[in-house]
C-alpha cells in the first residue's frame, strides 16, 4: 500500500509540520503575550500540546507499522 511504502517519508513530514507549525506560533505567543487574555493563552497552550501529542502518535504509529514491515 501506499502509506506502507511511504512510511518513513509521512513520519518525516508530520515531525517537520509539527515543527514548523510549533515555531511561529511560539514567535508569535511570546510577542503577543502581554496582550492576550490569560485563559486564552492557557487555551491556546492546551491546544498546542494536543495537536503535537496527536502528530507525534501518528508518527510513532507509521514508524512501528513500516519497522514491523522490515522485519
Amino acid at each position: 500500500s501506499y502509506v506502507k511504502d511511504m512510511g518513513f517519508f509521512i513520519t518525516l513530514f508530520i515531525m517537520f509540520g509539527g515543527l514548523l507549525w510549533f515555531i511561529p506560533l511560539n514567535f508569535i505567543v511570546s510577542r503577543l503575550k502581554k496582550r492576550m487574555n490569560e485563559k486564552f493563552k492557557k487555551i491556546l497552550i492546551f491546544i498546542s500540546g494536543i495537536s503535537l501529542i496527536i502528530f507525534g502518535m501518528v508518527g510513532i504509529y507509521f514508524s512501528i507499522n513500516e519497522s514491523l514491515s522490515l522485519i
